[in-house]
């Protein structure tokens, strides 16, 4: 890439000093782009790929002069990463995981990771041949898994109901859920409805299937993505964990996926790295603890729940379920971390109890 050329410089700087980390930045930069439209593509090009190199570097540019860390983004985009410590992008280690040394997350948060489907078994061949035919660089494959080269355009795979962008790591997660014919299975805290499309997409017994959420919009779109896939629909319910909802039914298999920092999926959003305020662990750690708490009444004796973070922080994991094991009447089968060796996916956690 060529050197930074000055105007340019002044642009980036402008862009970084007006970013505080509210919004995601790809929105941040479209609506800035919608502001400037003077700046050509490759100017838009330059801008934005200079700024996710200098979230890359997280701490590593926090006490440093803008411009410095400027210049460390674009020396990174040039020779890449590996004169990089790791220590210095995120020096906080003492909140991570026991594990995360073997999770590669560190490594992770230094390049864009792949885009990954999880398609429909009767489309998998269509999907293979669209993809051939339209050029696209298939750089994984499992089962019912392909992953493409960051930033493909799938746009029209998903029109066509033939799958649904879902991350190697999440369907991993949601492959670990056990589920027996006639089971009635609760996805709690549903959001965009991945986990519980891909259970009703390859569990082959039949199952009942509430999804809950307090967005209503959230459920709406849920509900669009089923029909837009052809899977049976959910029962859905609109339901507030945090202010002690009831529900009438219980479950013999509970999908907790909670809100929670998200520091297992910085590798694609790097903007969070240095701006995460750490103080808000211990904020998602008592919600967690606090929906567990709204959750754990519906679960069926003998039931499984199945508590989920896209997190690497231990309060949100190990800590959680140490806690929950001494207040409640609960036996941990197994809990693990998904993960790709090449750090190519994101960190998930999964944590399966036994009333």
């Amino acid at each position: 890439m060529e050197v930074l050329k000055p105007f340019r410089l002044k642009v980036v700087e402008s862009i970084l000093q007006g970013y505080n980390g509210q919004l995601a930045f790809h929105l941040y930069f479209s609506q800035l782009c919608q502001q400037h439209r003077q700046w050509g593509s490759k100017d838009r090009k330059i801008y934005k790929s200079i700024c996710y190199a200098y979230f890359r570097l997280g701490y590593a540019v926090n006490n440093r002069p803008l411009q410095e860390g400027i210049a460390m983004a674009v020396e990174a985009m040039n020779v890449g990463f590996d004169h990089v410590s790791l220590n210095e992008v995120f020096p906080h280690h003492e909140w991570l995981s026991p594990q995360y040394e073997s999770l590669n997350w560190l490594q992770g948060l230094l390049f864009q990771k792949p885009v990954y489907l999880s398609v429909l078994p009767k489309h998998l061949q269509t999907v293979k041949q669209y993809l051939m035919q339209n050029g696209h660089t298939v750089v994984f494959e499992q089962d019912y898994c392909i992953g493409l080269e960051p930033n493909t355009n799938c746009e029209e795979i998903i029109k066509r109901g033939w799958a649904w962008i879902m991350d190697l790591s999440s369907q991993q997660i949601a492959s670990m859920v056990t589920i027996h014919p006639g089971d009635a299975v609760w996805d709690a805290c549903a959001g965009a409805g991945g986990k519980s499309l891909y259970l009703s997409a390859y569990i082959q017994t039949p199952f009942e299937l509430t999804c809950s959420d307090k967005r209503l919009t959230v459920l709406e779109n849920l509900k669009q993505r089923f029909k837009g896939l052809q899977l049976n629909p959910p029962r859905v319910e609109l339901c507030d964990l945090t202010q002690g909802f009831q529900l009438s039914n219980s479950y013999d298999v509970i999908v907790l996926d909670v809100p929670c920092s998200g520091s297992g999926t910085w590798g694609r959003t790097p903007e969070h790295i240095a701006h995460f305020d750490l103080t808000q662990i211990e904020r998602f750690q008592t919600l967690q603890q606090n929906l567990f708490a709204q959750a754990i009444k519906h679960l069926k004796p003998n039931g499984r729940l199945y508590y989920m973070t896209c997190s690497v922080f231990k309060a949100e994991n190990e800590d959680n379920v140490a806690y929950w094991l001494k207040h409640y009447d609960l036996k941990a089968q197994k809990q693990s971390y998904a993960f790709s060796q090449d750090a190519s996916a994101d960190v998930l956690f999964c944590a399966e109890l036994m009333r």
